[in-house]
């Protein structure tokens, strides 16, 4: 019979216990097989479950699995992971970026944790070579997946397939009310976001001058939504600072980003966007996390 394999519970993009994006931690995942990983992340049914295989010299080894499956990569995840390896003391709380890096299938990420007045740690994760690719499809259709009339998807504003750890749907809705209250046909959704090659649909409306508010719809991963997304508020900010639809400071833009009233689990996060004449370069996302559980499982 397996062992029990003790986890943490943890909330990004939050302050507080009971907000912001819940992820699992598997802090000592080395002897899981990806079987195990998978029964494990299928069974907790969170949108993700970090499992770490290895944490050495500055090094963050990691797999994420959620309710349908292995996921080539979780900001949610990764950001949980590396809190719980500083609280235990495997690695260290530090001033200077990039002295971690996390290693999963969706490539290699450099990650920041520092102390947080409140949350008690705060995490930073930097994604480069990020990826733009358009919507070829009607805006009719995809309104329709979402709940919504044509009319509130702006022609003006940026809609695009961008990747930014992992592929989502950037789409923009007219107002933060009309957002809300969008019923998405999730089967409808989840077809057009598996056609199309991405994980996520990632609703945004602009909130200030140079801020968003959005609504993260996952259905194709067996996530109907989340609180929040950190691929998916980077894929906003890199699209949005692309095309030059908020308040910029080039050559670093600073956004602010939230999500989650849909959910009643308040999430946000910052962001800074490195971008000049040759496009963005990488988008620097920030959050806090806070520890709300343990418990441990048998991988049947």
């Amino acid at each position: 019979m397996s062992e029990m394999a003790a986890f943490c519970i943890c909330d990004v993009f939050a302050q507080r216990p009971f907000a912001g994006e819940r992820a699992v931690v598997f802090a000592d995942a080395a002897r899981l097989s990806p079987e195990e990983m998978d029964v494990l992340g299928r069974e907790l049914g969170l949108p993700a479950a970090a499992f770490v295989t290895n944490c050495a010299g500055g090094r963050l080894d990691a797999r994420f699995f959620g309710p349908r499956g292995e996921l080539e990569f979780s900001a949610a995840g990764a950001l949980a992971a590396a809190a719980e390896l500083a609280r235990q003391g495997r690695i260290p709380l530090v001033e200077n970026r990039g002295s971690l890096r996390l290693f999963c299938r969706a490539g290699d990420f450099p990650l920041t944790v520092q102390v947080h007045p409140v949350a008690e740690t705060e995490v930073s994760i930097e994604f480069t070579g990020i990826r733009f690719a358009p919507y070829r499809h009607r805006r009719e259709l995809l309104a329709g997946c979402l709940g919504l009339e044509a009319t509130q998807l702006p022609p003006g504003w940026p809609l695009s397939m961008v990747c930014a750890g992992r592929w989502a749907l950037v789409v923009p809705v007219d107002t933060r009310a009309a957002m809300e209250a969008a019923r998405p046909d999730f089967s409808a959704l989840a077809e057009l976001n598996r056609k199309i090659g991405v994980s996520q649909t990632q609703l945004y409306t602009f909130s200030g001058p140079a801020a968003f508010y959005g609504r993260t719809l996952a259905p194709a991963v067996g996530v109907f939504e989340a609180a929040a997304s950190g691929s998916g508020f980077a894929a906003c900010a890199a699209l949005l600072a692309r095309e030059n639809s908020l308040r910029l400071t080039p050559p670093v833009s600073k956004i602010e980003a939230a999500s989650g009233s849909a959910l009643e689990r308040e999430a946000a996060a910052r962001l800074e966007v490195r971008h000049g004449g040759t496009g963005v370069d990488s988008v620097l996302l920030t959050a806090a996390v806070v520890r709300a559980g343990e418990g441990a499982l048998r991988p049947n």
